[in-house]
């Protein structure tokens, strides 16, 4: 079982995150590494009570190992429309402007106003930018490390 979990963390790293980077991963097939594990939780006999719940907490962790891919698989089809970014840029031009407006004869007051507004905008379009393409190649991407240190040895 463990050597097929860590072929799965493997395949996770290796070929399912490239796949969700160039957005052909599909929610169609069930992963062949957890399929062994399976297999393998199911092919065990338990004796006592213990190994009953030990065999049922396996299953429940490969069952959250599915719903973890479906996750990342729907969180790599997610995408801001260039119509949002639009909406996003000229709402924040135009709230850019309304404050210089109001603070025109105050221009120490615009110039902080105007510079705390302009962080929160790039740091919220920063982090729209991550979560944009959070697979995606180039850009803010998202990787996959945690499961390279995952991997049992």
């Amino acid at each position: 079982m463990r050597e097929a979990i860590g072929k799965h963390l493997e395949a996770i790293a290796s070929e399912e995150w490239p796949a969700m980077a160039e957005k052909r991963m599909n929610l169609r097939s069930f992963p062949p590494h957890l399929e062994e594990a399976t297999g393998a939780i199911l092919s065990f006999a338990p004796v006592g009570a213990n190994q009953q719940l030990v065999q049922n907490r396996a299953l429940i962790a490969v069952e959250d190992a599915v719903e973890f891919r479906r996750n990342r698989v729907s969180v790599s089809r997610a995408e801001i429309a260039p119509v949002q970014w639009t909406v996003i840029v000229i709402l924040s031009g135009m709230i850019l402007v309304t404050i210089a407006a109001i603070h025109i004869n105050a221009r120490l007051a615009m110039a902080v106003a105007m510079f705390v507004f302009s962080t929160a905008v790039a740091m919220s379009l920063v982090l729209l930018m991550v979560y944009d393409h959070p697979f995606g190649l180039g850009g803010f991407t998202l990787p996959s490390t945690a499961y390279r240190e995952a991997m049992p040895e």
